[in-house]
């Protein structure tokens, strides 16, 4: 466990049981947390790229526990969107978000308990940032729900983005992209239409 501000965090945390086998039939990675660290400096390379998160908004797809949402409004964003399939996780990032509606109140938040795959968004999303939560085919539905409503985002990042193709097949190109010795921590993806 590690704290971060008022709350702990564990590193990783897998599905519960009784659920995994669903969820990973359906394509979906355990639980990965962000590292802050690893936040603050995707955000440096978004400014970079001429995203000015005070006029932005961010959807954190795989929301876990809320941390990305906080770390998101600490960075400025003006609107910060989360959406979570299970709901143990669900219940702590609501948690986390009646926080930062009273710490944040300048801020929109909105978070939802649902299937990704399942969201079309109403309005226009800036940066979509996502650590890996899915297989190939469920980013690509994903992706294409954007995409059907006219509404691609700008940006992608995309931690350990092991369906990097699948974001280029769509109309992204690669921007800024971090490896260590061992793998991409990320990369980040710019719609080219």
């Amino acid at each position: 466990m590690m704290k971060l501000g008022k709350w702990k965090i564990s590193l990783y945390e897998p599905f519960p049981k009784n659920i995994a086998k669903n969820y990973k039939d359906k394509g979906y990675q355990p639980y990965q947390p962000t590292y802050y660290w690893i936040f603050y400096k995707a955000i440096k390379d978004l400014k970079l790229l001429k995203c000015n998160p005070y006029t932005s908004s961010i959807l954190d797809i795989g929301a876990g526990k809320g941390k990305v949402m906080r770390l998101a409004a600490q960075s400025g964003f003006k609107k910060v969107i989360g959406i979570e399939i299970e709901k143990k996780f669900y219940n702590e990032a609501v948690r986390c978000v009646n926080l930062l509606r009273n710490e944040y109140p300048d801020k929109e938040f909105l978070l939802l308990n649902s299937n990704a795959i399942d969201y079309f968004p109403i309005e226009k999303i800036d940066v979509v940032y996502l650590f890996n939560p899915f297989a190939k085919t469920a980013l690509d539905q994903i992706l294409r729900n954007f995409a059907f409503v006219n509404l691609k985002p700008r940006f992608l990042v995309y931690l350990n983005p092991v369906a990097g193709d699948v974001v280029e097949s769509l109309g992204y190109y690669p921007k800024i992209t971090h490896k260590t010795k061992l793998y991409i921590e990320y990369t980040i993806f710019e719609n080219c239409d």
